[in-house]
């Protein structure tokens, strides 16, 4: 939308207000891009702190497929 504003305001050569938009676009910009990289930053900082946790229970597996030497590895 402030891009059409923009382009208007060239075209009808109204240059405060295509200095104004053009100035909003770049705050705009700028504003997105530290909340992308603080996003990012957390969403990293969340991934090292999650710890995933399985257990394997040897009564739920089918223990007559798995060798015995893998059986006494996995019990």
């Amino acid at each position: 939308m402030l891009e059409l504003i923009m382009v208007l305001s060239a075209v009808l050569r109204n240059y405060t207000y295509l200095a104004v938009v053009s100035a909003l676009l770049i705050v705009n910009a700028v504003l997105r891009f530290t909340q992308e990289q603080r996003a990012a930053g957390v969403v990293e900082a969340l991934r090292k702190r999650l710890q995933v946790n399985a257990r394997v229970f040897a009564l739920l597996m089918d223990l007559t497929k798995v060798p015995l030497f893998r059986r006494l590895q996995i019990v």
